[in-house]
């Protein structure tokens, strides 16, 4: 039963993985595409860093603060990016999204309608570490995994 997890079902859930999350990118990039447009103007551009996360290790992320009128009512914003899921953060995005919204710019970002505190002003790209080497990474392991068991003798079903 162990051989038959390892051989089978871990590399395809892991191959899964990275398909499942290049379909959420596409889906929304989608999504994103139809919500209203509204100009913004950059109020801050600045990087937080912090040594202390959660996680244990140090993270980056671009701090960018926004105001924007929608439907008459005046808004703030400070979420830069809609971001899919991530196994591996790119902190480079961190310091592109810096380079691209500095101070006193006027931007256009996408309003959700249905709660207009929300708004962004682009959709992360897509983090290509985590779509390729997900399934990458399951290929390497069933064809070790398969190869073991082929020297030993088991049968691969």
């Amino acid at each position: 039963m162990i051989s038959a997890l390892l051989k089978i079902v871990v590399p395809l859930g892991l191959i899964l993985v990275g398909v499942f999350q290049t379909l959420y990118y596409r889906k929304i990039k989608d999504v994103f595409s139809q919500l209203p447009t509204v100009a913004v103007e950059i109020t801050e551009s600045k990087l937080n860093d912090n040594p202390w996360s959660d996680s244990g290790k140090r993270e980056y992320e671009a701090r960018i603060n926004y105001k924007y009128s929608f439907r008459g009512k005046e808004y703030t914003g400070n979420t830069p990016a809609l971001r899919g899921y991530n196994l591996w953060p790119d902190y480079e995005y961190e310091w592109v999204l810096l380079d691209q919204y500095k101070k006193g710019d006027i931007v256009n970002a996408k309003v959700l309608p249905a709660n207009p505190k929300v708004a962004y002003l682009e959709v992360a790209p897509l983090h290509k570490k985590s779509a390729i080497l997900m399934p990458v990474v399951s290929i390497a392991y069933l064809a070790l995994i398969w190869g073991y068991f082929y020297i030993v003798g088991e049968a691969l079903f």
